[in-house]
Order: C-alpha cells, then sequence, then structure tokens
C-alpha cells in the first residue's frame, strides 16, 4: 500500500532528519529495484538446483546423498545467494544516497550514520562472505566513493527534470546506476544540453546586430 514503517529503535542513530532520510532512502531504493522479487526468484532457481542435485545423486546412499544435500546448500548460500544479497545492500545504498540527495539532504550524513550503526553491533558482526549486508568497514568505504557521484547526478537528474519531467515518469529511470566517470550517455547528454544553452543566447545577439 506504499506505507513504510520505522521503528522508534533506529531514532537514536539517526539522530537527526538527515540521518532518517538516509535509512528510508536505502529502503526505498529496495522497491524501487524490486530486489524482493529477485530474491524470491534466486530462492526458487536455489530450490530448482537442490532438486537436480537430489535426483542426481537419487541412486546414490543416504549417506552420501546427505553429503551432497549439504555441500550445495552450503555452497549454494556462500557463493550464490550471500553474493547477491550483497550486491542488493550496495546497490541500494547507491540509489538511496542519490535518491536522498535530489530530496536535498546532505549525503555527508550517510557516513555518520552507518559508523553509528556499526559502533553499535560492537564489531560483533559475522565475517563479510557469511553475511546478506556488506561490511561496516565496507559499505562506509563504498559510501565515500559514491557522494561525489550522487551530487553530480542530483544536480544533472534536477536539471532534466525541469526540462523534461515526462523523461522520468518512471521512478527506476531516476536512478543513473553507473558512474559518472563511466556513463558516455550522461557525459552526451550534459554536453549536448550545455551547448544548446550557451549557443542559443549568442544566436540571439548577433541576430539583434
Amino acid at each position: 500500500g506504499g506505507k513504510i514503517v520505522i521503528y522508534t529503535g533506529i531514532m537514536p542513530i539517526t539522530k537527526d532528519e538527515a540521518g532518517l532520510a538516509t535509512v528510508m532512502g536505502h529502503e526505498i531504493a529496495h522497491a524501487l529495484a524490486n530486489h524482493g522479487q529477485q530474491r524470491m526468484s534466486s530462492g526458487l532457481l536455489q530450490q530448482l538446483g537442490g532438486s537436480a542435485t537430489q535426483i542426481a545423486f537419487a541412486n546414490k546412499s543416504p549417506e552420501v546423498q546427505a553429503a551432497m544435500a549439504q555441500a550445495y546448500g552450503i555452497g549454494s548460500n556462500v557463493l550464490g545467494t550471500l553474493p547477491f544479497s550483497r550486491s542488493h545492500e550496495t546497490e541500494a545504498d547507491e540509489i538511496g544516497l542519490l535518491l536522498m540527495t535530489i530530496a536535498g539532504y546532505n549525503p555527508e550524513v550517510s557516513i555518520g550514520f552507518w559508523e553509528r550503526m556499526s559502533a553499535k553491533s560492537g564489531g560483533g558482526s559475522v565475517p563479510q562472505h557469511l553475511s546478506t549486508h556488506p561490511s561496516d568497514e565496507t559499505r562506509i568505504a563504498n559510501l565515500k566513493k559514491m557522494i561525489p557521484i550522487a551530487k553530480v547526478e542530483a544536480r544533472y537528474t534536477e536539471r532534466v527534470q525541469k526540462i523534461d519531467n515526462s523523461r522520468y515518469s518512471d521512478a527506476r529511470k531516476v536512478v543513473l546506476k553507473e558512474h559518472a566517470s563511466q556513463n558516455k550517455e550522461l557525459k552526451i547528454k550534459q554536453m549536448k544540453e550545455l551547448a544548446a544553452l550557451k549557443s542559443s543566447p549568442k544566436k540571439n545577439t548577433k541576430k539583434t546586430k
């Protein structure tokens, strides 16, 4: 129904409105990127793989079947499900950072929020390769790289929306997933629009002369 629930227990960590925007941007990003549906699809594939493993070793002894089922379960989690989930978290961080910046919040605040989250955990988190989330150190390092890019993309998004708001009727199009330094299409659009803005007054000036 388009509702978002925030538990009050996280308020001391968010500290202020911008910290809360960090959390909301992250969670909204999961919805925009359809991460829930993707995880369901991934779970179904994992189940199919498990069924295929059972069929492949159906003629083996119960001990072999149990060992292969256990090996498949561990392998598919560590090599498939967990990395897939961590990539979703990183993507949600990136999209959420852009969303909060477009909304007018300082993306630098997100660093302080995740540092407080790390301090709250007391360093008792599981190793990254066994977790559904990136480690606190990895997440903070990634955010520091994303912040300058989010600022550039937020400014560009605001300007393009003013020029042609219909381009962003699909919310997912707002999310520019590629880094600005690698996004050739973004650079071309920026250059064309800047050239058009700069050339327009010059043409008018020549006509008046």
